[in-house]
């Protein structure tokens, strides 16, 4: 059995489990998409037989974390993800379901777990994520130049955002700074 640092404490504000499942036999771990918070998975649990707990992460710069600045080294997400999970994940098998840039913070966290913890997920799920060698990779230069059209036809060619959000200037605009700290914590690895 792998020995844990005894510094590692189940962090809340890294993970949000808004139905804990204390007799669940196995674990879901969300990784949400670019500019978007932990809610919406988390809400899973809500639905999911008892046997089953959902967490999700909870990136800096949003929710309980809102103080924090946004991440952008994809190398300390990930060590600080690795962190929070191990008491999460030591006692039950436990599978990670990333989306979009969820999908890239839940592989580079299943590789830093099993070379440095020798654990791994039972499953990756992973959607909505080319490789960055595809030529479907999206291209961005001189992300803090972007003005508001630019950044929604990014958007758009990134495919996934709905036109309800696109056209909702105040959403929209508050949902910038997020979607552009993301888009840069992937262009800077």
């Amino acid at each position: 059995m792998v020995k844990y640092p005894v510094t590692y404490k189940r962090n809340e504000k890294v993970f949000n489990c808004l139905y804990p499942k204390p007799n669940a036999i196995f674990k879901l771990i969300c990784f949400p998409w670019a500019g978007s918070g932990s809610t919406y998975f988390a809400k899973w649990g809500q639905n999911i037989y008892d046997s089953m707990e959902v967490s999700c992460l909870r990136l800096a710069g949003r929710e309980s974390r809102l103080e924090e600045p946004f991440a952008n080294d994809i190398n300390q997400v990930v060590e600080e993800t690795v962190h929070a999970l191990l008491p999460i994940i030591q006692d039950k098998p436990f599978a990670f379901f990333g989306h979009s840039l969820g999908s890239y913070i839940a592989f580079k966290t299943s590789l830093y777990l099993k070379e440095k913890y020798k654990l791994e997920p039972v499953h990756l799920f992973v959607s909505s994520m080319t490789t960055r060698l595809s030529k479907a990779w999206p291209q961005i230069s001189k992300i803090n130049e972007l003005s508001e059209e630019e950044i929604n036809s990014f958007l758009i060619e990134c495919g996934g955002t709905s036109m309800t959000f696109l056209d909702d200037k105040q959403l929209l605009q508050q949902s910038i700074p997020k979607l552009l700290a993301d888009v840069k914590l992937l262009s800077n690895h």
